[in-house]
């Protein structure tokens, strides 16, 4: 346990393990547990919130439980860690990757899902090889994973690609070509809001599962193969040919202050400082103007871009890589 912090039932899709925590298979409203109201806590906002706003009514419907939604857009990490060692955690928290579940877990912040009341074995038949097994830190349930997201996708401003008359890239080499390119034609390639430490980390994981191997990857984030790995300067490195002050508008120092949605409206606002944006599925809810900063509105929306791998990987064993026709190296 971590101080007087109070475990909290952490996943990575709330609505099953809520149903369960609340009763064996969800209470219809008039049993014990209407009437009753949980905290849920997530990063999601436009119309991913809007979409998972729809499932937890459904569950108050099901259930009478109210399910209060928290949309945390900044410092999510930090602002778990925070309420946690507060003694005040959200019942419920949506967490991004792994690597903070395994981190919350064995501080002993995290509820077990069997004492939930869950039944781990009975949910197996439920989900195909792999999947409850990315919501295990040492072998004990803690997570249930239920959404993918691609991580793996390059967004760009057709207009812009007209102008400078380039096209998509298709591999690693034609994409640092084409950040090459559009530099010449007197653009600046990239937006980028690294504020959100987690919008770096997915660069790094796209590229260090793709040069290291599944086996190292699971090492590396399992904590069994120490970060001065001679792997880790060479993934880096690979960041570096992509993310520098050559191409990164305003510079890498400023993206380090600046959040993920505001790095998005460096390309797709009506005034854009750049032309290519990388990030997941969710970047084109959030390019429409659903929750871009103030005075960004109605923006184009480039074509989703995914760069192909120029050799077969596998998913490591403990976290799937984005589906299909992955990006980078």
């Amino acid at each position: 346990m971590l101080g007087s912090a109070r475990p909290l039932a952490i996943v990575s899709l709330v609505a099953l393990l809520v149903a369960t925590a609340c009763s064996s298979g969800g209470n219809a409203p008039g049993t014990g547990a209407s009437g009753s109201t949980i905290n849920v806590m997530s990063l999601w906002g436009g119309s991913e919130q809007d979409s998972f706003q729809k499932v937890l009514d459904a569950f108050k419907t099901k259930t009478g439980v109210t399910a209060k939604y928290e949309s945390i857009r900044t410092d999510y990490a930090t602002t778990l860690q925070t309420r946690i060692s507060g003694g005040n955690p959200p019942d419920i928290a949506i967490i991004p990757g792994i690597g903070f579940l395994r981190q919350f877990a064995r501080q002993g912040s995290l509820k077990k899902v069997a004492d939930l009341g869950v039944d781990v074995n009975a949910l197996k038949s439920n989900y195909p090889p792999g999947i409850l097994e990315i919501g295990q830190v040492d072998g004990t349930q803690y997570a249930i994973m239920v959404k993918f997201n691609s991580k793996s996708t390059v967004w760009f401003r057709p207009d812009k690609f007209k102008t400078a008359g380039v096209s998509a890239a298709t591999d690693w080499n034609s994409f640092t070509k084409l950040l090459t390119d559009l530099k010449a034609k007197g653009q600046t390639p990239l937006g980028l809001g690294a504020g959100d430490s987690w919008t770096l980390t997915d660069w790094f994981e796209s590229i260090y599962v793709r040069q290291a191997g599944p086996d190292k990857y699971d090492k590396l984030f399992s904590g069994t193969l120490p970060w001065t790995d001679a792997s880790v300067a060479t993934a880096v490195d690979t960041m570096k040919q992509a993310l520098n002050d050559q191409y990164v508008a305003g510079g890498v120092t400023a993206a380090l202050g600046r959040s993920f949605t505001d790095g998005i409206g460096q390309v797709f606002s009506t005034s854009p400082q750049a032309s290519v944006y990388y990030e997941g599925g969710f970047v084109g809810g959030i390019a429409t103007g659903q929750s871009l900063p103030s005075g960004i509105t109605a923006p184009i929306c480039g074509t989703l871009l995914t760069i192909r791998v120029s050799q077969t990987t596998r998913s490591p064993p403990n976290r799937p890589v984005s589906p299909p026709s992955p990006f980078f190296v």
